[in-house]
């Protein structure tokens, strides 16, 4: 995942673990680390992928687990996935399914529960969940577009790394994106 802070690249480096930008002497700068994660190395300790911002600042990342050791997030991909407040340094939702793509509008926090095949609302307050709408693959990639949400799904491509999820269970997942009309929560 990539956003601005003003002027600023934000990036998300899934295998150091960590928030970055660009930098003119290295491959990145680190900014922002989970606290869980001891060590700015290439090990893809938690699989960070997804970052907020809001009012300017990186404010909620996704990640697929809590670990921190190399790969260890696929221990428990089904249910380790966490939304992590990046300001507190506080988990604000656990449970979820390789979370991915989160998003803030309409004043509210949004995240894809890729595992399941959900586009889901969050209460960064309590941690519940919500299910808005079911779709028919993986889930990667959401934007806004007024009443209306666009969602990026695939099938599953390594079953080795991606096997023994929830979308699986579906018959025919495909390939494409999905507009979900928000007032309604239906594809």
């Amino acid at each position: 995942d990539v956003s601005f802070l003003g002027d600023d690249l934000l990036l998300v480096n899934t295998r150091f673990s960590c928030l970055a930008r660009l930098s003119r002497d290295y491959s990145f700068a680190p900014l922002w680390k989970p606290k869980f994660v001891s060590d700015l190395v290439p090990e893809d300790r938690c699989h960070l992928n997804g970052v907020v911002v809001r009012e300017g600042r990186a404010k909620y990342v996704s990640a697929l687990g809590t670990t921190d050791t190399a790969g260890g997030w696929r221990e428990d991909k089904a249910s380790g996935g966490v939304l992590i407040d990046v300001e507190t340094d506080q988990i604000v939702c656990r449970g979820l399914c390789m979370p991915h793509s989160p998003r803030w509008y309409d004043n509210r926090l949004w995240v894809l529960n890729s595992g399941t095949g959900e586009l889901m609302l969050v209460d960064p307050s309590s941690g519940k969940t919500t299910a808005v709408c079911g779709l028919p693959g993986y889930l990667r990639g959401l934007c806004f577009v007024g009443q209306f949400a666009l969602v990026g799904l695939s099938k599953i491509r390594e079953k080795h790394i991606f096997g023994g999820l929830p979308i699986q269970q579906q018959e025919k997942l495909r390939c494409g994106v999905a507009v979900i009309d928000l007032r309604v929560g239906r594809l």
